[in-house]
């Protein structure tokens, strides 16, 4: 399902910080429904491995600077294909197309709300 939805601040932070990095194909996945580990998956695509790091340290350095969050847990950040970052109620995965496409997230939590964030024209 694909709808629009408002977010807590910090979910609309992450987009944002993701954004500022040129993240690519956004999407917030709304676990609340279908899942006890996590309330939000937030999922971007970077174009290699260097900006998959990038979108990741900037993520850590300016939540914890501006919200005070640190991750709980990272991983796979050294290969930098497939990142994940959680935070406890939201997890964030940072993925190069091929990865994103072999994994399909959102196929494996299509009973959830989707929602796409538009990338910039």
């Amino acid at each position: 399902m694909t709808t629009t939805a408002p977010f807590p601040d910090e979910i609309t932070r992450v987009v944002a910080l993701l954004k500022e990095k040129k993240a690519e194909n956004i999407c917030i996945i709304d676990l609340k429904d279908v899942a006890q580990f996590s309330q939000y998956f937030i999922i971007c695509s970077a174009l290699v491995e260097k900006h998959a790091q990038t979108l990741a340290e900037h993520l850590r350095v300016s939540l914890k600077k501006t919200l005070k969050l640190m991750p709980l847990h990272v991983e796979g950040f050294a290969n930098g294909q497939w990142i994940l970052t959680d935070y406890g109620y939201f997890v964030c995965h940072i993925m190069l197309a091929e990865a994103r496409s072999y994994y399909d997230l959102e196929r494996l939590w299509q009973t959830a709300n989707i929602h796409y964030i538009p990338d910039p024209a």
